[in-house]
């Protein structure tokens, strides 16, 4: 597979932002988390403030373990998906996919104190677009109410419900009282966001048997 210098880059930015944190002094690197992080409450009570938190935020991650499991995610979907799309349109769908999951989390808590970190937004819709691309499925149309919806559509649908679903039973088992968690709502939106922005990239793409 070429070489995948956008999704190298990314990775390589979250480890170096993570290791700094890790040993810089404890209240500095406190700081930095809370003006770095997307915190809800902020962003809706100080949208001109808090809009740059939804960025920033995708580079921080709670912990060596948090950043471990995500950019070995990235690793595994980032470069395939960089490879078929180009490093421009990446970058772009990479920020604009965490960016959306970051809106999706605010959205579901508008009044959250609790910050939300980490790439998993935006590696929710890398993942969209690579089970859109590599998914060798064939989905048929179906009328419903007599309306026929087509293939690629219902290939969408299905793949957002059972996105959705994983999501909502990590949320029934990890999601417990009120201090933090997995931001599930981020991971959703990232995904639907991928689904949605890689569409004209998966009809351009030709069919092969």
């Amino acid at each position: 597979m070429p070489a995948a210098p956008v999704t190298r880059f990314l990775i390589l930015a979250c480890v170096i932002i993570e290791l700094l944190l890790v040993l810089m002094p404890h209240r500095l690197s406190e700081g930095l988390m809370f003006m770095l992080s997307l915190i809800p409450a902020r962003l809706t009570l100080m949208p001109g403030e808090g809009a740059v938190t939804l960025v920033t935020s995708q580079f921080l991650h709670a912990g060596l373990l948090h950043l471990f499991a995500n950019m070995l995610f990235l690793w595994a979907i980032g470069r395939p998906v960089e490879w078929i799309i180009g490093g421009g349109r990446f970058v772009v769908l990479y920020i604009a996919t965490g960016v959306i999951g970051g809106v999706a989390q605010t959205l579901a808590a508008p009044m959250s104190t609790v910050p939300v970190v980490g790439a998993s937004g935006s590696i929710s819709g890398m993942l969209a677009i690579y089970a859109l691309m590599f998914s060798r499925s064939r989905v048929s149309s179906r009328v419903f109410a007599g309306f026929r919806v087509p293939g690629h559509l219902l290939r969408l649908l299905w793949f957002a419900i059972a996105w959705i679903g994983i999501q909502l039973m990590i949320a029934l088992v990890f999601n417990t009282g009120g201090m933090g968690g997995v931001a599930v709502w981020a991971h959703i939106g990232g995904f639907l966001a991928g689904l949605v922005l890689a569409a004209p990239f998966i009809r351009r793409r030709p069919q092969q048997d």
